[in-house]
């Protein structure tokens, strides 16, 4: 930029000079003229033109060569009109606490590269992420003599982002990051599970993440995050794991163990921790049965209807000894009579342990007096167990089946042989039934043990009795509960 110097020369009559020479000259001497001398024109008036890059009050004199002179002054400024900033950012990590600042700097100078003051300069954030972040003054700040305008940074955003600054008076700007990091002492941990049930054996697995944010949602990269567990015989490798760039942390979780199981990530910094619960379980692949138990082990004979039964449990575990769930296993009987719920197969609950209700309506005795045989098996018949059960007549049902006399007709005075049968509903002798007879008429008779006799084990009984008289007898065979039967003999003389 350049002014223009004029000198004005007259003689004391106010009249103007023409065609006299004027020399300019400027204290100090770091100025531009466009010439040292110049000739007054027709109105007494010379000219020159003056620039500078040295910023103040400079001292111009315009001299006459009789000596006569005039000095004034002129002040060079910077030029504000085509300034251009320069963002200056200090190369140093932000924490996102919305505490933390960073002081941003513009400087402001003109092409001549002098400071230019009282610019004022707007420093911004992109749009899409300006809520995240307050800037001192609402960004807005006036250059000071040096041409530096300062304003303060802070937010709760983590990454790179852009900062600008832009000068009011002729729109130039500049813009440069700025880092922002995750604040570690705000840290919470989450941990979650790939898996929620392990199988108990030390080979399967689970892939344990625990991810790592500050209050403001923000990943916190390179936090050591520990693994653990209370329970025995877990094992989490790594034990110690450092977060990544997105905040995670991972671990795989196996172990010899059985049921519920708490594991925890805890942060190393500020102790901040989560649990998790895993359910361990029993190896189906190294199932075996180990115990088969009936409760009882004597029942009634009867059907499902009507008898309560026999309830089978087995057992069933892997190498481990922990229980086994969700195996079939199936129950068989040696008895063709026998009926067992869901046709004999259960699957094994929680405790490994599958159950099914064994009824009959043959009682062992009538099968040769031998206990019914019943076995558990595994579906791939890699175990096998087996177990007896007592199936007793139901003498709640007893009643005479037969009374019989081994002969109709005797001589009188000799002894009458009586065959007896009690069975149950189902056909089964009933042993330990008190069978009494009668005889009528009774007068010259005489019964064997007085009339009270007992079934044996097989259900049946022998009897007998005697009469002197000849005549027709009414034999009658009567049980507790009442139920009864009758047979004749005819006694004859006894010739």
């Amino acid at each position: 930029d350049e002014t223009t110097l004029t000198a004005t020369v007259k003689d004391p009559f106010d009249n103007a000079v023409k065609d006299l020479q004027v020399t300019f000259s400027t204290t100090p001497a770091d100025t531009q003229l466009s010439q040292s001398k110049s000739n007054t024109n027709d109105s007494g008036v010379a000219e020159v033109t003056l620039k500078g890059t040295v910023l103040g009050v400079h001292t111009v004199e315009a001299t006459l060569l009789n000596g006569n002179g005039y000095t004034t002054t002129v002040n060079i400024a910077p030029d504000a009109s085509n300034a251009q900033v320069t963002l200056n950012i200090p190369a140093q990590q932000v924490v996102t606490n919305n505490s933390d600042s960073v002081q941003l700097t513009a400087m402001v100078k003109d092409p001549s590269n002098h400071p230019v003051a009282g610019i004022t300069v707007n420093f911004t954030m992109p749009q899409d992420v300006a809520a995240n972040f307050t800037l001192e003054n609402n960004g807005i700040a006036i250059t000071q003599a040096n041409g530096e305008a300062h304003v303060t940074l802070k937010g709760k955003k983590a990454g790179t982002h852009t900062v600008t600054a832009t000068l009011g008076n002729n729109n130039t700007s500049d813009s440069q990051p700025v880092t922002f990091v995750a604040d570690k002492t705000s840290a919470q941990v989450v941990l979650q599970m790939s898996k929620d049930e392990i199988t108990g054996n030390g080979v399967d697995n689970a892939t344990l993440t625990a991810t790592v944010k500050d209050q403001f949602d923000n990943e916190v990269n390179n936090l050591q995050v520990t693994f653990s567990s209370a329970s025995s015989g877990l094992t989490m490798t790594p034990g110690v794991s450092n977060t990544n760039e997105s905040g995670i942390a991972q671990a795989t979780l196996a172990g010899v163990a059985f049921g519920e199981q708490t594991v925890t990530a805890s942060l190393a910094n500020n102790g901040a921790s989560d649990n998790k619960t895993v359910h361990f379980i029993g190896d189906t692949a190294a199932a075996k049965i180990i115990e088969l138990t009936p409760v009882p082990d004597s029942i009634i004979a009867g059907t499902p209807q009507n008898s309560s039964g026999s309830v089978i449990t087995a057992t069933v575990v892997d190498n481990n000894g922990f229980p086994v769930k969700g195996v079939t296993v199936n129950f068989t009987s040696n008895a063709a009579t026998a009926e067992m719920t869901n046709g004999g197969q259960a699957v094994t609950n929680e405790q490994g342990k599958a159950t099914v209700t064994y009824t009959n309506t043959r009682s062992s005795i009538e099968s040769g007096a031998r206990p019914d045989t019943v076995e558990a098996s595994l579906e791939n018949g890699s175990s096998t167990l087996s177990t007896s059960i007592n199936v007793n007549a139901d003498a709640s049902t007893a009643h005479l089946t037969l009374l019989q006399a081994l002969f109709d007709t005797v001589s009188a005075g000799d002894t009458t042989n009586l065959y007896i049968e009690v069975k149950d509903n189902y056909g089964n002798g009933v042993p330990q039934q008190e069978v009494t007879l009668r005889v009528s008429p009774s007068e010259g008779v005489t019964l064997s043990n007085n009339g009270i006799n007992t079934t044996n084990h097989d259900g049946y009984l022998y009897a007998s009795f005697t009469a002197t008289k000849a005549g027709v007898y009414q034999v009658t065979a009567t049980l507790e509960n009442g139920d009864s039967m009758q047979q004749t003999v005819t006694y004859v003389p006894n010739v």
